[in-house]
């Protein structure tokens, strides 16, 4: 008989794809596995089963849930939400009480803006935007009460869309060379609807109009100083009436974050490279005043309209994600916005539905588009630069265009930070991450009649949003959580061993066990196990321990190919039992 040869001391790659087979020189060959189902890597490189999954909440049978965005939320109180944005309205669950969820109506969200919804929390309240939405703001109002409504804005910027200059053939006075001025010409000139639009001189000089007086006078704020105070002759000053509102009559921006006390909205339909923020400590005012720092702006990461910025991060500076690059307003020499440069040293792209997560010390995780892989986007001190890393290079096969990722940085049981997504087909991955110590393994998890929409870690807890086919003439969408009380075999239809692993495959060895030869062996990898048996025949009773035991069939084995394993129903936490190359994951805890 061969001689059985293991080499495998941990699983910190999980699932590798399968055009790696081939390579067994690589390192992710040595620590990764043919197939990895229903479990996740832990801490230690070793696989535990998967958590059971516990209702709670079931939407009405037939209703149509698939696009509901799951996200979490926080009050002042320090009290956990779990915010279900849906058609209509907002479910709003309180983590901690375990009540029914709160129904606060929304009719401006719909079935069409719900995909693409972006969100950033701000003290007691959560800023919902998308292009063809109202921006919204979600508050808290004590209890367990909120309300919604459409956010009223002040002094919305202005983008010159379509340039509409004029050059009046007249004088143009200003009372000072900088500062707030007043602006007189010598015939009627100015229109009320010139608030917020540019007049510019020469030989030096430019103003923004914020008060229309008369059609021959306006004030202003001097952006680049004049000259001197002399009239300016007709023929050598411009007034620019092409400046617009960046937002409004149904163009609304698309992303938001909050960064300095300062709200930040970007893409907008008419300038997807352009990014604004308001004054600080006045998220809804957008005034520019005199332009000092505490002041709002606006700025254009790019004149390339196709780089869409798809998300916007705070941080140390203000990161954007975009279609095809990623930028950083580096505050590290000034903590004006204003002024800060605009570094672009990345040139991935980040996917419109998934927001970039915060993983370990500063990194930033996001999905590039059409699924091409999953980056992390970071600033390297030794090479004064920010760059991005794609880390998911080893299971490219099992990225399909993501729709939905949350981090969850575990519980008392797994503290290890785990990334979960669900795909476009509605497979849920979960990958365990801790880069700086190479773990990084991408398992695939599965619940019998089941499907996933989308993934949120709220509070210490997962929660995923799933549809039943158990009945395939209903629709049944529920949100339910992972829980470390509850099995697999609890309420989900699989029996305790449910879970399965797959080693790859190494020459030499046995590969699987074979009836009615002298001796078969196989071996058995345990974790915290008390007691093992294989068919029957006890293979180690006493303390708890963790370890590989090679176990040798006797003469004449024939059991149909089958093996019954078994832990003696002891309370260990996890047990892991390989069979040749196949291996069970068990243990009445998962």
């Amino acid at each position: 008989m061969k001689k059985v040869s293991v080499y495998q001391e941990n699983f910190t790659k999980g699932e590798i794809d399968p055009r790696l087979h081939a390579s067994p020189s690589l390192s992710a060959y040595r620590e990764g596995l043919e197939e990895a189902v229903n479990v996740w890597v832990t801490a230690t490189g070793a696989v535990a089963k998967r958590y059971g999954i516990e209702t709670l909440h079931t939407f009405p049978t037939d209703s149509d849930e698939w696009e509901t965005k799951l996200i979490p939320f926080r009050n002042a109180s320090g009290t956990d939400y779990l915010c279900a944005a849906r058609a209509g309205e907002f479910l709003l669950f309180n983590l901690k009480e375990g009540a029914s969820p709160t129904a606060i109506p929304c009719e401006v969200l719909t079935a069409q803006t719900l995909p693409f919804l972006n969100f950033a929390a701000y003290g007691d309240s959560l800023i919902f935007v998308e292009n063809g939405l109202p921006p919204q703001q979600l508050k808290w109002t004590g209890g367990d009460n909120f309300s919604v409504e459409t956010i009223a804005f002040s002094n919305i910027p202005t983008f010159e869309f379509s340039p509409n200059n004029s050059q009046p053939t007249t004088t143009l006075t200003p009372s000072a060379r900088a500062g707030y001025v007043t602006l007189t010409t010598g015939t009627d000139v100015f229109q009320p609807t010139d608030v917020g639009k540019y007049v510019e001189a020469l030989p030096t000089g430019r103003v923004k109009i914020y008060k229309y007086n008369n059609a021959r006078s306006a004030a202003g704020f001097v952006e680049e100083e004049f000259f001197d105070t002399t009239a300016v002759p007709a023929g050598n000053w411009t007034l620019e009436r092409g400046w617009e509102p960046l937002w409004g009559d149904g163009a609304f921006p698309a992303t938001c974050a909050f960064h300095e006390d300062r709200l930040v909205l970007a893409n907008f339909p008419r300038a997807r490279t352009t990014f604004a923020y308001s004054i600080a400590g006045a998220p809804f005012d957008f005034s520019t005043g005199d332009g000092s720092i505490a002041f709002g702006g606006a700025r254009t990461l790019s004149r390339d309209q196709s780089d869409a910025i798809r998300h916007a991060y705070s941080a140390n500076s203000l990161y954007f994600f975009c279609a095809n690059a990623e930028y950083v307003i580096d505050q590290s020499a000034t903590l004006e916005l204003g002024l800060a440069p605009i570094r672009h040293d990345s040139s991935r792209g980040c996917l419109a539905e998934i927001k970039p997560l915060e993983g370990e010390d500063g990194g930033l995780y996001f999905f590039q588009p059409e699924g091409r892989g999953i980056s992390e986007f970071r600033y390297y001190f030794d090479r004064a630069s920010y760059e991005a890393r794609n880390f998911a290079s080893h299971f490219g096969h099992m990225l399909n265009l993501p729709r939905a990722a949350s981090l969850w940085k575990g519980d008392e049981h797994l503290s290890i930070n785990i990334l979960f997504y669900v795909d476009c087909t509605g497979d849920l991955f979960a990958i365990t991450l801790k880069l700086e110590e190479k773990i990084c393994a991408c398992c695939r998890l599965e619940r019998e009649h089941f499907s996933f929409a989308k993934v949120c870690a709220a509070g210490e807890k997962l929660y995923v949003l799933q549809r039943d086919y158990g009945d395939p003439l209903r629709k049944i969408y529920s949100i339910g959580h992972f829980e470390f009380e509850r099995s697999l075999s609890d309420g989900e239809g699989y029996t305790p061993y449910e879970s399965k692993i797959t080693l790859l495959p190494v020459a030499g060895e046995t590969p699987f066990l074979t009836e009615g030869i002298s001796t078969t062996t196989t071996i058995i990898y345990c974790i915290d196990a008390e007691q093992l048996a294989v068919n029957g025949k006890t293979v180690y009773a006493g303390a708890a321990k963790s370890g590989r035991f090679i176990h040798t069939f006797p003469s004449g084995f024939a059991s149909g190919g089958k093996v019954t394993i078994s832990d003696g129903s002891q309370t260990h936490d996890w047990t892991i039992c390989g069979v040749g190359r196949e291996a069970l994951v068990g243990g009445p805890n998962g």
